[in-house]
């Protein structure tokens, strides 16, 4: 059998494919970008806020992988309802 020299290298991807039904992610969405309430289109939630509290609950879990995305809207959804309790 012979061996190649020289370095190959992988296709790179330079864009996600496309699904119908669902818009690409821009810079303002995803668990980095502010999170805006459903009931309250201009409040913006604090992500940092949101990390944190989704690391608590993380925690609170006894560290078990594969639920970050239900921790972080579950972060999300307690801040909203502080939130609205604070303005009411």
């Amino acid at each position: 059998m012979a061996r190649q020299t020289g370095t190959t290298t992988a296709p790179v991807r330079t864009s996600a494919p496309s699904q119908p039904g669902r818009k690409p992610m821009s810079a303002d969405s995803g668990p980095n970008a502010p999170s805006r309430p459903q009931n309250a289109p201009n409040a913006v939630l604090n992500s940092d806020a949101v990390r944190q509290r989704a690391y608590e609950i993380f925690l609170s879990r006894g560290q078990t992988e594969g639920s970050a995305l239900e921790d972080w809207l579950q972060a999300e959804r307690e801040l909203r309802a502080k939130s609205t309790t604070r303005r009411a």
